[in-house]
């Protein structure tokens, strides 16, 4: 698809370049002497001209809020505000409107510099429901497919609680703190591929009037529409999509002084997806829910985590032996004792996509250590997790954010090659899909696991991927 600019932004600048064009040169088609007859006359069009800039920016705050290219072009809108307000001093006047024009260059520089990727959007022949949800103490959305679009649709960003927790995880330094906030303020205004209030489809399988489901664990400081693209995605090929919000000590699992922290917030959060559990196999909270009865075949429910949701999958695969599919996206095993990644998966067949980055940048994390650790141990028990890694990826090319501040995470250091982000973002999807098509929707269909084994590697040829087992 390739990257796009903020239209409302690139308006602005529309704007500002027409009505220096006409400061500098004079009106090119000429201003009717009929219209403009005296200098008070052409000082109200020029206090009209600095009027429409602010007018300009206020409608693009509404409309699709601000981004870094925002800040030269607020800044160029303000000084030629008060050079046409204030043009008694020719000098004065000068000075305000060639720093205006400067910012104005700078504001088209960034606009097209500070470009993005749009949101993967659904492949499936489903279009995508989706639902924020809290039973009891449990808060979750639900991607689900769908026969029917609306024009309600979900902000990327936009609850209050997944601002805060966004704004921790991708603080930087407190320098950068507000220039973080305003690069993300238009995520709040940015609609994922979904249809809030439409009715669930049938089920894909006709057979048995089941639906799949799938558990969705978020990397702390992340939320339920972090991987928008995975879920809208998975939702589009008939799986119903349950992404869970945790609330994690964000500052207390990173810290030196308090290791044990790390330990409570993973229990906490296996106990967040045997909740969401539970709901699956309550009938009244399901109809409650989607407005209709609802079955699951939960022996096919899948369990998909990144970075500490991959901790999450694998200790809730120990604690409940009935799942049998899980899907680690560049897993954070650190906080997994080693006795559980010796005991390896021992339910059925997982999938395992390690970054290319991370180990290299954090070996405290032992990353492919204990990826490794864990697919041995798996395969001792006659069962299998497929390892691969993906080429030229960074831990963050599992998660929307790669793509939606895509630049800004090349200068942070956090994406080592922006202009593959997106097709990494496909090639990891595509293996998601994949995997979810051979080893969890068909089932017992083909017996022999080395048979699927091969038809996954044989599907998935990608130049990025190097599979390790």
């Amino acid at each position: 698809m390739g990257t796009r600019v903020h239209y409302f932004t690139l308006a602005v600048a529309i704007v500002q370049i027409i009505i220096v064009l006409i400061e500098t040169f004079g009106w090119p088609f000429g201003i009717p002497t009929f219209i403009i007859k005296n200098a008070d006359q052409l000082l109200l069009l020029r206090r009209y001209q600095g009027m429409f800039l602010i007018v300009a920016h206020l409608i693009e705050k509404q409309f699709q809020r601000f981004n870094l290219a925002s800040i030269p072009g607020t800044i160029s809108s303000l000084f030629l505000f008060f050079a046409f307000y204030f043009p008694q001093q020719p000098t004065m006047l000068k000075t305000l409107f060639n720093f205006g024009r400067l910012f104005m260059v700078i504001h088209i520089f960034m606009i097209f510099h500070f470009s993005f990727y749009d949101l993967i959007p659904p492949k499936g022949r489903y279009k995508v429901g989706f639902r924020r949800v809290k039973c009891e103490d449990l808060l979750f959305a639900v991607y689900y497919p769908s026969e029917k679009t609306s024009s309600d649709k979900p902000a990327f960003l936009r609850d209050p609680y997944a601002l805060q927790k966004f704004y921790e995880a991708n603080r930087g330094p407190k320098h950068m703190m507000l220039l973080n906030k305003i690069s993300t303020d238009f995520l709040s205004k940015y609609y994922i591929n979904a249809s809030q209030h439409v009715p669930l489809a049938p089920p894909k399988d006709e057979a048995s009037k089941k639906y799949i489901p799938v558990i969705v664990s978020h990397g702390i400081g992340a939320n339920t529409t972090t991987y928008a693209s995975l879920c809208t995605n998975l939702a589009s090929m008939g799986y119903i999509v349950f992404a869970i919000e945790h609330f994690d000590d964000y500052h207390g699992v990173f810290s030196k002084n308090s290791p044990q922290v790390k330990f409570e917030c993973l229990e906490k959060r296996v106990q967040d997806c045997l909740k969401a559990r539970k709901v699956m196999e309550d009938k009244a909270a399901l109809k409650a829910i989607f407005g209709t009865d609802v079955n699951f075949d939960c022996s096919k429910l899948t369990v998909i985590g990144h970075s500490y949701g991959g901790s999450t999958a694998v200790e809730l695969a120990k604690k409940d032996e009935r799942i049998k599919h899980i899907v680690l996206l560049d897993p954070w095993l650190l906080p997994v004792k080693e006795e559980t990644l010796q005991q390896g998966f021992k339910n059925g067949v997982g999938l395992l996509l390690q970054s290319e980055s991370w180990d290299g940048k954090n070996p405290q994390f032992e990353i492919g250590k204990r990826n490794k650790t864990y697919v041995d141990a798996s395969k001792s028990t006659g069962s299998a997790v497929m390892y691969s890694i993906i080429k030229n990826s960074d831990h963050l090319s599992f998660a929307d954010s790669a793509l939606l501040r895509v630049r800004l995470l090349s200068y942070r250091g956090a994406l080592q090659h922006p202009a593959l982000a997106e097709s990494i973002a496909n090639t990891a999807l595509d293996m998601i899909l994949s995997y979810m098509s051979i080893f969890v929707e068909k089932g017992e269909a083909e017996p022999r696991l080395s048979s699927k084994v091969d038809a996954f590697k044989a599907s998935n040829p990608s130049k990025f991927i190097s599979f390790k087992n």
